[in-house]
């Protein structure tokens, strides 16, 4: 099943091109100045040249009666870096008599695509296949579709725009994760924190009874054998709000081809947690991208680019910690520029509490991954490392 674009009343534009209007003005002034000199060796030419920009006039004449339908299958418009998109052109003679040859003209990303179409007996349909590759990452526009007639010399041309553009996402690279990596932990009833209180799931130890505490956190058995009342402490739950950071920052990357490997790592772990319906925000520097879905996600990376700015990777994360309450978990990925030191300044910058992964992508960094407290750190020189390095910083 697919989905057409829209098809709105067609557009008509034409006149006269560049050329006719040089061929107009030679004329007029080859016939002017014969005229005015009497002389028949200007007048002839000038008026030779006025008859061709009149029979031209006429080839751009005439109506169009075509159905034109630019279809592409909805699960089609969005694509990965190497695939292709398939999609159908269909034209349609809905008139009663045969139509003249004709021909269209359909962009296809940067290149315009020009097709002569046959003549069409009435009720007879052409469609041609369509193919957008995704070479790289970013929207590919196809479209619209314009049909057009004119004279042998191009002097006047008449176009017609059939159909809107129909815009094809190619997304960057991703990969599957497990969830037992960092930041996809399970969440059914929250994560344990170092902070206490009388009342939440998670049991942490027994205290002594302090008047005014609840009579209903009183461990009877224990204060049975202990002779003395002690009530039940907990640990604080708090449900995993996810915040992943990419640097856009130009300065932190060797070149584009690292940048990319950034994106691809920020998409893998975006759509991970999407996928696993948790809460998370993305961030591309100081941009908040879409996440009401992975492919709403998928496209927004369509469109990352770096630019010249001073704030990197450990500004960019402590500005959307802030812009999210409640966070518990930031992943941080960056290029191979910023050094180890660099990398940690980023957990210093964020409140405490919040668990951190820093990603370091480049072709050039030696694999690596680690833990350090609350903090791990991955240097990521291929995006098929991805989930061996994430499982290895996970591991207890």
């Amino acid at each position: 099943m697919t989905d057409a674009t829209p098809r709105p009343r067609p557009r008509r534009a034409g006149g006269v091109r560049a050329s006719g209007w040089m061929l107009i003005a030679l004329a007029v002034a080859l016939t002017s100045a014969g005229l005015w000199g009497g002389w028949v060796e200007l007048t002839v030419p000038g008026m030779v040249l006025g008859g061709i920009v009149l029979a031209a006039a006429p080839m751009t004449l005439g109506r169009s009666p075509f159905d034109v339908a630019l279809d592409f299958p909805q699960a089609g418009r969005r694509v990965e870096v190497g695939q292709t998109a398939p999609g159908e052109l269909r034209l349609r003679n809905t008139s009663t008599r045969r139509c003249l040859p004709f021909q269209i003209r359909l962009p296809n990303g940067p290149v315009i695509h020009r097709e002569q179409v046959p003549s069409l007996a009435a009720g007879d349909t052409y469609s041609r296949l369509i193919a957008v590759v995704g070479q790289r990452r970013g929207i590919v526009t196809v479209g619209p579709v314009e049909s057009y007639r004119g004279d042998p010399l191009g002097l006047m041309e008449r176009s017609i725009r059939w159909t809107e553009s129909v815009d094809v996402c190619v997304h960057p690279p991703w990969l599957e994760l497990r969830t037992d990596s960092p930041g996809t932990i399970r969440d059914l009833e929250g994560q344990p924190t170092s902070h206490l209180s009388d009342r939440d799931i998670s049991f942490h130890a027994l205290r002594e009874y302090v008047p005014g505490d609840d009579v209903r956190n009183i461990h009877w058995l224990a204060s049975a054998r202990l002779a003395n009342l002690v009530v039940k402490q907990f640990a604080d739950t708090r449900r995993v709000r996810c915040v992943i950071v990419l640097s856009t920052a130009a300065g932190e990357y060797r070149d584009g081809d690292d940048f990319e490997l950034a994106v691809s790592a920020f998409a893998s772990l975006g759509r991970q947690q999407l996928v696993d319906r948790r809460t998370t925000t993305p961030f591309a520097g100081p941009h908040r991208l879409r996440h009401d879905s992975p492919a709403a996600f998928l496209d927004g990376c369509c469109l990352l680019r770096t630019v010249v700015t001073h704030s990197g990777a450990a500004l960019a994360a402590r500005a959307a910690i802030d812009r999210t309450p409640g966070a518990t978990f930031a992943a941080v990925v960056t290029g191979s520029v910023p050094t180890l030191e660099e990398m940690r300044r980023v957990g210093r910058l964020l409140p405490r509490g919040i668990r951190l992964l820093t990603l370091r992508c480049g072709a050039d960094l030696p694999e690596a991954g680690f833990r350090s407290g609350e903090a791990s750190h991955v240097d990521l020189p291929a995006l098929t490392r991805l989930p061996e390095l994430l499982r290895q910083v996970a591991r207890p």
